[in-house]
């Protein structure tokens, strides 16, 4: 995984084009679409970002992740971030669903991508990520517990740390499956036998131009070291160190969110 102080050559080749600061952005063709880009944290947002910005068409507005701390505290700076979007740019968030935003978006003129994974593969890479991210609040923590306490933490939540229970995540995300303009499967646009289908959707719904050769082309670049917390994440060993019993509380706690997001148990 990429460290937040790593400038390594293809990291920083990257940063420039998904920002807009590469010849490949000079001039963003006219009527590109605006982009508002969500999902759950750890659901695959920047591999649907890599999607998005290796078309000419499209790059990132130079402005961090939306998330839910902002929309609770500054809401004014997220209307504002979407008021001023230009053409061409991509809004990336981890933001709760609710109609006012959505509606806001779509006034804007905005078009709304929403990426969704399988909620095992979330929750080991969000296990994964405290572990390895030290400036995450849960990092001291998380090194020293078990994957069963680390599991158990992620599904009852920890308000003292801004963590909501597992399950209310999903319910929280789910509104924007009825929202979105397009919504991403993960695994689609992981995997190299879908991965041609996934971005010729993606680019489709957004009426963006793209060809077989380009989309075999970005489908050849898509995965890469270069986007930043980007892991492939199996699901089977995922939770390996995880007891039956507490994968089971899992199935159990997340029924709902399997059945909605459409992921066999």
């Amino acid at each position: 995984m990429r460290t937040r102080f790593r400038p390594d050559l293809a990291s920083v080749r990257w940063d420039l084009r998904r920002f807009g600061m590469s010849v490949h952005r000079l001039r963003p063709a006219p009527g590109s679409p605006k982009v508002f880009s969500n999902s759950i944290p750890k659901a695959g947002t920047h591999l649907t970002e890599r999607a998005l910005c290796l078309h000419p068409a499209l790059y990132r507005k130079l402005t961090p992740t939306m998330t839910r701390g902002l929309q609770r505290t500054r809401p004014e700076r997220v209307d504002r971030l979407i008021a001023t979007a230009r053409p061409g740019q991509v809004l990336v968030a981890h933001l709760p669903h609710s109609a006012e935003l959505a509606d806001t978006l779509h006034e804007h003129g905005v078009a709304i991508v929403v990426t969704v994974r399988d909620p095992v593969e979330i929750a080991a890479s969000w296990m994964h990520f405290v572990r390895a991210w030290k400036s995450h609040p849960l990092h001291a923590r998380a090194t020293s517990m078990t994957d069963d306490e680390l599991l158990g933490l992620r599904l009852e939540g920890d308000e003292t740390v801004g963590i909501a229970p597992f399950r209310q995540v999903f319910r929280d995300y789910a509104g924007w499956l009825g929202s979105a303009d397009h919504v991403v499967r993960f695994d689609r646009l992981r995997s190299p036998a879908t991965r041609a289908d996934a971005l010729t959707a993606l680019w489709g719904a957004l009426d963006v131009a793209h060809d077989d050769r380009r989309v075999a082309r970005v489908a050849d670049d898509l995965v890469s070291s270069a986007s930043p917390t980007y892991r492939p994440g199996a699901r089977d060993p995922a939770l390996a160190g995880v007891s039956a019993q507490v994968l089971d509380r899992l199935h159990q706690d997340l029924a709902w969110a399997f059945e909605t997001f459409g992921y066999a148990r």
